[in-house]
Formats: C-alpha cells, structure tokens, sequence
C-alpha cells in the first residue's frame, strides 16, 4: 500500500457519505503526480461503515476511460493490479469510482503519472 509520501486521502462523495478510500498509483497517492517505467502498479482500500451500506461495485478510470471493473466485497475491498495497457511517453491520470449498493457514489481525487 502506499507510503504516504504525498498527501492524506480525502475522498469525494456525492451524498455525503462516510467511507474510508486509500487509492495509489506506484505509492503515489490521490491527488498526487508521478513518473513511472514500469507498468503502472494500482493500489485500492475502500471501506464503508455498516451503517453507510455495502460497496457494490470498484472502477478504477484511466482518462474517463474504465480499466478495470469489480464486484464489491461487502464493507471492504481490497486490490492491487497492473495495468499493462498504459500507454508511454504521455501523460495520463487514474481515479477509482466506487458504488454502494443504496446507489451512493464516492471517486479519489486522481493520480497523475507519465510512463517512460
């Protein structure tokens, strides 16, 4: 999971519901930058208080685009993937969107990377 070395996650929501979001891109936090050379490596740890719901689905999203989709766990989910289709030598921002199963949304804020 991701060091820290940028800045306190602090994830958005649309209703003003309660969750715990940890999302990095190669240790980068949300709401960060960096430069990778390898496949970017994308970290998530998304949790919900009972009393908010359960998670009903995880995206994580390359330029509106997304690149990988999962079901949800329950209160909490946990993932660590590769995304070897990351193009190079340009720059590109991931974020995660996240479902509970009452419909409520939440989404970091993005990391920003450029693959050499």
């Amino acid at each position: 999971m991701p060091n820290g070395k940028n800045r306190k996650p602090s994830p958005s929501t649309a209703t003003g519901v309660k969750l715990r979001l940890v999302f990095a891109v190669h240790d980068t936090l949300m709401g960060g930058t960096t430069t990778v050379t390898l496949a970017p490596r994308i970290a998530m740890d998304v949790a919900v208080p009972p009393a908010e719901g359960r998670l009903a689905w995880l995206q994580i999203v390359r330029d509106g685009q997304t690149v990988h989709h999962y079901g949800g766990e329950g209160q909490r989910s946990r993932y660590v993937v590769t995304d070897e289709e990351c193009p190079g030598r340009q720059p590109v921002a991931y974020w995660l969107r996240v479902r509970l199963t009452s419909g409520d949304m939440a989404w970091s804020s993005p990391v920003r990377i450029t693959r050499r």
